[in-house]
């Protein structure tokens, strides 16, 4: 079903074919030709097949990519009643050090998949980071985070909860709901591809903030 999903997201996925009374259908394939999944339909003309394989392809991309993301204002999470919680405030050691006092003005988390297609490639967060920061207005802070499928999912559910609350859809467990949703949001983490560190001269790099410290297997050393 992956390998299905993932061929029916790109237009060389799909072959045409005609049946011998003049009707269309297609299927979809790997990149050998081979019948991955199948559109049980005919069409009288191959315009009306293309149609539908621009609407298959574009409901796959909504629903089923491994790209989605999530775009927060810090501002939004400010208390509204009573009882909410606070994002957390990081005092500084004395008067003469700078720290974190204030987590809601011009600040955005953007959490993206690491795993996800493209975003696994370095040179593509890389780029994708370089437009997100210049598309961001010069005085807002974006706090940029390419998280594990594990931590994506555990903000899923937080995040649902407080959309419902901001909407004011739902209201039971509002201060429970809205403390998960602050402590996920700050516990999850940049994941990096891993890499050993090696001799010089080996090729292998090892780069600070692009590369997470792994570990050697014994058993081939």
């Amino acid at each position: 079903m992956r390998l299905a999903i993932r061929a029916a997201m790109q237009a060389s996925g799909y072959d045409r074919q005609q049946t011998s009374d003049g009707r269309f259908y297609f299927n979809v394939v790997d990149g050998s030709g081979d019948i991955l999944a199948r559109r049980v339909e005919y069409f009288k003309d191959s315009a009306r097949m293309e149609i539908e394989i621009v609407a298959v392809m574009e409901y796959l991309q909504i629903n089923y990519s491994d790209e989605g993301m999530f775009v927060i204002e810090s501002i939004l999470l400010r208390p509204e009643k009573k009882d909410d919680p606070f994002l957390p405030v990081c005092p500084a050691a004395n008067r003469y050090v700078s720290a974190e006092t204030d987590p809601y003005s011009y600040r955005l988390h953007i959490i993206l998949p690491a795993e996800g297609g493209r975003f696994a490639k370095m040179e593509f967060r890389r780029f994708a980071e370089e437009v997100i920061r210049e598309e961001t207005p010069a005085h807002i802070l974006p706090r940029i985070c390419w998280v594990s499928k594990e931590d994506m999912a555990l903000l899923e559910k937080p995040y649902r909860d407080w959309i419902y609350l901001k909407a004011g859809a739902e209201t039971s467990d509002r201060q429970e709901k809205l403390t998960r949703f602050i402590y996920t949001l700050f516990a999850v983490k940049n994941v990096y591809p891993k890499e050993l560190l090696r001799e010089c001269g080996s090729g292998n790099k090892f780069v600070l903030g692009w590369t997470a410290l792994g570990s050697i297997d014994n058993s081939q050393s």
